[in-house]
């Protein structure tokens, strides 16, 4: 071919622009492939034939394996009769086109950004999978592979980065550049792989602000990423089915491994790959053998991990080939040489490939602990050389080394162990190692996870890492102890040594004093984190809960003071935390409160177990001051302040978490174990239901003691009544109760009694009607009208400005309802502030829930409580995925989309409204959507472009239908477009759905 060929990069509806290699080293963080990547290129048959003998032995995908693939199978298809069959190329599993279904129905849709979670178990082939659908995608989209451009830079480990993280707003910033390459009329969406399971899960939130804050107004989304999510044993699926009811079922329907897990998020596709092949993937592999066969002939022995798939992934063939001449081979050397440099090397690439999926060390580091006396190049690590692979990212550089797979060095652990090369021995040579070399960034990580990781499973988390967790079963608990003490010394600076440290020494060993220590010691490396804190109070908590019944209350008391005094510095860690550009992704640790609880817990059932009088001093019947009356103990009385803070303090903490748990719901159902919420309500109910005598001095103190009694006494607590199916009777004994309240103390202004008031109302007016709605809405909005009057915002929470966008929120049909002086925007930007100041550092890594839905009623009528939505709906049904029972109970609304904020349309009014993904008003234009009120302000979710519509409810419904059709048309459209068939008559033309450049309105 005469001339170099020039690189491209595919844009919207067709064509390509160049691809300048200055622009795309300048991209550090993408590994951007060119839709014509290797065009063009000559390349020796002899190294065509060895990069693919190197793939199938065990090395990780490069582009180039699926360029010759393609090429391989277009000669060998010309040059071979049909009736030969056709060449195999790279083995699609099944997942394949799962995924790329995925990605073209996500084209489609009106989301800048977007992620497919592709979870796969170590070795089953995941990343190839997903590199080749890129490969596949590189003419229609602008594929791309995140990387870390400083993993291969050396450290000491005494000098060693703490925060191996990457800069995700760095990696957000350079992904739109590629987007936007060739100006605003070339732009194309950028198919992302994103196979750094140590890169925040942030980075899809973090690309929708930077997209936002750079005002990008596009037609079509701007990346999609695919997040490759290795698991050692993903367990059961979605449907819990095990591995082997999984296959029946596959059989039996001819089902693909895809799985549609409806999660509180909506409709969310997860495409699954496991170590298990499908019958049609088993032909497959058979086919591929006989291809290899014919090119490579006896070699294809070697190619380990060609062939551990093509056996179902089968641990015999593993063990078998391990116990053939080579594997005899292997166990004599080793015996004969456990000391060897080249033995504890492999010993330690072993370890490192069997507990750190995707791990690698690299070959200039391997040959230092070779002392440089043998090259791998050359075959001086016979004779393990042929289970191990080498190999470059790009030409110059550094060659990683790694084992062939997965299952390989787990079988040489045990192997080499059986042969007298221990786990901790081989950690304890290459810690030696490490403490003196210049090693890779990424080494520090992969000796993280594999000493203090603690693998998440279905049943929660593991206590340790695997590998301690494997030491301490094989070797005992004091090699433990021994690994993590040398780990702790090598890597002086990093926290969680010590931390892990700490956690072996009170679970497994119960050691707490030395558990203290090691606590104290990871404060002092990191004293500004809280959850390192945590592990201290972890260590006195747990020491309390050891203590036999029996034990003396002074023991008790002074476990925990020191309990609650490790927990309380926590939470003064917590509040003072600052994650500089993350502070909007973070996590709030909530450790702290919640530790004190359970330290509250404790101390109530020890305590009273010994005598039911203190349970009268816990719960303030009985005032401290009586504590010399009521034990003859006098050191007790040092606990004096400890016991008379005690119940306020459960009562504050408990409020905390009633509005956290009230207010928001996980983001990840992890994030929340089952025994949480059970653990606070235990402590609510040891200390607060007893009443306190000075309660009956204090005006409404009767009635508000009743309303504690009843988890009714705080804004979050009334709604949570409705939650709970409270009965009729009970909801109007608990309005009349906030009505004595109220009655008694109107005059003091105190704007939480008001609210609470107000609410009760309202939860009563939607429920058993006590005065009729007419008469009862005027006067609660005369009630908040004197508060708005005063003006006196300083003094205004979130729940103030939550009731007046309730009660005064505008209304198509009543024109004389007194709203329309109110600036509802001014109102939303107070609310949104106050819940700044005082909710969103607590709440900041969690989804807000909608406590109303805005419904097609009138008055207070047309509010409609989230937890009615819940008893009433499907449990597939969410904001994101509301069925028909959802659908018919909420008013659809009009509004537009301008910069990316997005307004709704009512009364003559137009207010800014928040969207419940900011993802899903990316681009300029009409809307429709359902209204929530969330404790931040008002909230749009479901969001469908539309053409321009008139009025709302059923209106706006049938425009809608009527503009965009059923979202099954739409998917069944790309579907047919995935498949390389011509769509259905009447259906657009591929370009202008591939690339969303169209007139018809789209929804969500």
């Amino acid at each position: 071919m005469a001339g170099k060929v020039i690189l491209t990069l595919p844009k919207a509806g067709g064509g390509g622009i160049p691809l300048e290699s200055e622009f795309r080293d300048s991209l550090s963080f993408l590994d951007v492939l060119s839709a014509n990547e290797f065009e063009g290129e000559q390349i020796e048959p002899a190294v065509a034939l060895q990069t693919e003998a190197d793939f199938y032995k065990g090395t990780p995908p490069n582009w180039i394996n699926f360029y010759l693939a393609d090429e391989n199978a277009n000669s060998y298809n010309s040059a071979t009769p049909t009736e030969k069959g056709k060449a195999v190329g790279i083995i699609k599993r099944e997942g394949y086109e799962e995924l790329r279904e995925q990605i073209m129905v996500l084209q489609q849709s009106h989301w800048s950004t977007t992620t497919i979670n592709l979870q796969h178990e170590t070795g089953s082939g995941g990343t190839t999978l997903a590199m080749q659908v890129l490969w596949d995608l590189r003419k229609q989209l602008r594929c791309t592979v995140l990387v870390n451009p400083s993993s291969d830079k050396t450290f000491n480990a005494k000098q060693a980065q703490k925060d191996l993280s990457l800069d995700t707003k760095a990696i957000a910033k350079q992904v739109i550049r590629l987007f936007e390459a060739g100006g605003p009329e070339k732009q194309n969406t950028v198919l992302l792989l994103q196979d750094n399971e140590h890169l925040n899960n942030s980075l899809q939130d973090i690309l929708t602000r930077e997209i936002n804050e750079q005002k990008i107004s596009a037609k079509f989304p701007v990346v999609i990423i695919i997040h490759c999510m290795r698991n050692v044993n993903l367990g059961e699926n979605a449907d819990g089915k095990t591995k082997e009811e999984e296959r029946r079922h596959q059989n039996q329907e001819g089902t693909k491994t895809k799985e549609e897990t409806k999660t509180k998020k909506g409709t969310k596709t997860t495409v699954i790959l496991r170590t298990q092949l499908s019958d049609s993937e088993k032909v497959s592999f058979e086919n591929k053998e006989e291809e290899l066969r014919m090119y490579h002939g006896q070699k294809l022995i070697m190619y380990y991990s060609f062939n551990i798939m093509q056996s179902d992934f089968s641990k015999e063939y593993v063990r078998e080939t391990l116990s053939s001449e080579k594997g005899m081979k292997i166990i004599s050397f080793v015996k004969a040489n456990k000391t060897s440099r080249k033995t504890k090397l492999f010993a330690f690439l072993v370890l490192l490939n069997s507990y750190v999926p995707g791990s690698y060390l690299l070959q200039s580091q391997c040959e230092a602990f070779l002392r440089h006396t043998d090259s791998l190049d050359v075959g001086g690590m016979q004779p393990f050389s042929d289970l191990m692979v080498a190999f470059s990212r790009k030409k110059g550089e550094d060659k990683h080394v790694h084992m062939a797979h997965s299952l390989i060095a787990h079988q040489c652990a045990e192997l080499l162990a059986d042969a007298g090369v221990t786990r901790s021995e081989t950690i304890l040579d290459f810690l030696k190692f490490v403490a003196k070399a210049q090693i890779q960034l990424s080494l520090f990580q992969y000796f993280k996870d594999m000493l203090t990781k603690r693998e998440t499973t279905p049943k929660g988390q593991e206590k340790f890492s695997r590998l301690i967790q494997d030491i301490e079963d094989k070797e005992g608990v004091h090699t433990c102890l021994t690994v993590l003490k040398n780990a702790s010394d090598t890597f002086m600076l990093d926290p969680f040594y010590p931390q892990a440290l700490a956690r072996f020494y009170y679970i497994k060993v119960r050691d707490y004093d030395k558990a203290e220590k090691e606590a104290i010691e990871a404060k002092r490396r990191e004293p500004r984190n809280s959850f390192i804190a945590d592990t201290l109070g972890q260590v006195h908590k747990n020491h309390l809960k050891t203590k036999p019944v029996s034990s003396c209350a002074r023991n008790t008391l002074s476990y925990a003071e020191k309990a609650i005094k490790a927990f309380k510095q926590e939470e003064e860690l917590a509040e003072k935390e600052k994650r500089t550009g993350l502070e909007h992704y973070s996590i709030f640790n909530n450790r702290g409160h919640f530790g004190f609880l359970q330290v509250a817990n404790t101390v109530f059932y020890s305590l009273t177990k010994i005598t039911q009088t203190w349970k009268n001093l816990l719960t303030q019947k009985t005032s401290a001051e009586h504590l010399p009356q009521l034990f003859k103990d006098r050191k007790i009385e040092k606990y004096k302040p400890l016991l008379a803070s005690l119940r306020d303090d459960v009562e504050r903490k408990w409020e905390f978490f009633e509005r956290y748990l009230t207010y928001s719901e996980p983001s990840n159902l992890r994030d929340q174990p089952p025994y949480f919420e059970r653990d606070i309500n235990d402590c609510y109910a040891n200390y607060m239901s007893t009443p306190r005598l000075f309660h009956a001095q204090k005006p409404g103190g009767v009635q508000f003691q009743k309303l504690q009694e009843k988890k009714a006494s705080t804004f979050p607590g009334l709604l949570s009544c409705v939650n709970q199916n409270t009965s009729k009777s009970e909801l109007r004994h608990i309005t009349e109760l906030w009505r004595t309240i109220y009655d008694q103390k109107e005059k003091s202004g105190n704007v939480n009694i008001v609210c609470n008031y107000i609410l009760a109302n309202i939860i009563q007016t939607n429920g058993p009607v006590t005065f009729p709605e007419p008469t009862i809405l005027p006067q609660l909005r005369a009630i908040l009208q004197k508060f708005m009057k005063e003006d006196k915002r300083e003094l205004w929470t979130p729940e103030f400005y939550l009731l007046v966008l309730l009660l005064f929120w505008p209304e198509e049909a009543r024109e004389e309802d007194g709203t329309n002086d109110i600036d509802f925007n001014m109102y939303v930007g107070l609310m949104k502030r106050a819940y700044n100041n005082k909710y969103k550092k607590y709440l900041r890594s969690r989804e807000l829930v909608s406590l109303f839905y805005l419904g097609k009623g009138d008055g207070l009528r047309r509010l409609v409580f989230k937890f009615k939505i819940n008893n009433q709906c499907e449990q597939s049904e969410t904001e994101e995925n509301p069925g028909q029972s959802f659908q018919s109970q909420l008013l659809r609304v009009n509004g537009v989309v301008r910069e990316h904020k997005a307004f709704v349309h009512i009364a003559d009014k137009e207010i800014e409204i928040c969207p419940k993904k900011q993802a899903s008003v990316w681009k300029d234009g009409n809307i429709s959507f359902y209204l929530g009120f969330n404790i931040s302000g008002p909230v749009a979710f479901d969001i469908k472009y539309t053409m321009r519509t008139v009025g709302s409810g059923a209106n706006v419904q049938k425009q809608m239908d009527d503009a965009i059709g059923s979202e099954e048309t739409r998917i069944e459209e790309s579907k047919t477009l995935n498949q390389g068939t011509s769509p259905p008559k009447g259906a657009m033309s591929a370009p202008c759905l591939d690339f969303a450049g169209c007139v018809r309105a789209m929804s969500f």
